[in-house]
């Protein structure tokens, strides 16, 4: 919650943040292209490497640094930042979900109940709290960055937003952004939300050893190479998972839409016209 409460809100903001050439779009998708390489061979090695605590430790450190960039986002800076997010990303989403499976087998066999019962409330529970992210990001981003002064007249949001939002051809919002002292302040918070994740991690998570973690690793599984063939294998063949891939990139294409549309800019207005 701690973590994606920065990432997500920052992510958000960077062709707001970072107009200039474009250079907060492309790490976007820098960001994402390179999830997906490492989608595809670091999640096995990293965990076997580090075990499942500490990949989450380290990953969600590896995030940090992409927070860290905004205070000098240079292409030097924010492309390099990008890079190492997007290979932590990988290795601490299957280290999340490795770990409450792991936690939820363990309680329902002490339980003397269904694995996938136990399983599923905990992935509830997660992301639960997961998704809040967008309630205290949003809260500390309006704080941050509402202007003083007058409102926004509402011919101009009329003019300017819904349907009539352009952006430049790089894919990055018109105008200089906020003001630097704003930029440095918001990065400065959503670091220390950052910051305090793997932080808490640290000090308070179990380590999955107590809960049957060497076991499971001492069952030989799939290696990285075959688990890349059985995803692309489960991807050609399971028609239920596209509509289901289909549906969720849908919804993604349509929020940014509307925030991008109507509440980044009626919030912008100030700084774009």
């Amino acid at each position: 919650m701690f973590l994606f409460t920065a990432f997500q809100n920052m992510a958000a903001l960077q062709s707001s943040l970072n107009p200039s050439d474009g250079i907060g779009v492309y790490t976007l998708a820098i960001i994402y292209a390179t999830i997906i390489l490492s989608c595809f061979f670091l999640p096995t090695l990293i965990i076997k490497l580090l075990k499942v605590k500490m990949s989450l430790v380290v990953c969600q450190l590896m995030y940090t640094l992409y927070i860290a960039a905004q205070f000098y986002p240079k292409w030097g800076t924010l492309i390099p930042a990008s890079i190492f997010l997007g290979l932590g990303a990988a290795p601490m989403w299957s280290a999340k979900c490795t770990y409450l499976s792991q936690m939820g087998t363990y309680a329902a066999k002490k339980k003397g109940i269904n694995s996938e019962v136990l399983i599923n409330r905990f992935f509830g529970i997660f992301f639960c709290m997961f998704q809040t992210w967008g309630i205290w990001g949003n809260i500390v981003t309006v704080t941050v960055l509402t202007q003083s002064g007058d409102p926004t007249p509402d011919n101009l949001i009329k003019e300017k937003c819904g349907a009539n939002y352009v952006v430049n051809s790089d894919g990055a919002d018109s105008g200089d952004g906020p003001e630097k002292s704003k930029i440095y302040l918001l990065a400065g918070i959503y670091l220390a939300f950052a910051l305090i994740g793997p932080f808490l991690i640290f000090l308070f998570l179990d380590p999955l050893s107590r809960y049957g973690e060497d076991e499971r690793t001492e069952q030989k599984g799939k290696s990285g190479v075959q688990l890349l063939f059985a995803t692309f294998s489960h991807f050609l063949n399971n028609k239920y998972q596209n509509i289901d891939n289909a549906a969720y990139n849908l919804e993604w294409i349509g929020a940014r839409l509307v925030w991008s549309q109507f509440y980044r800019c009626v919030h912008y207005l100030p700084y774009r016209y």
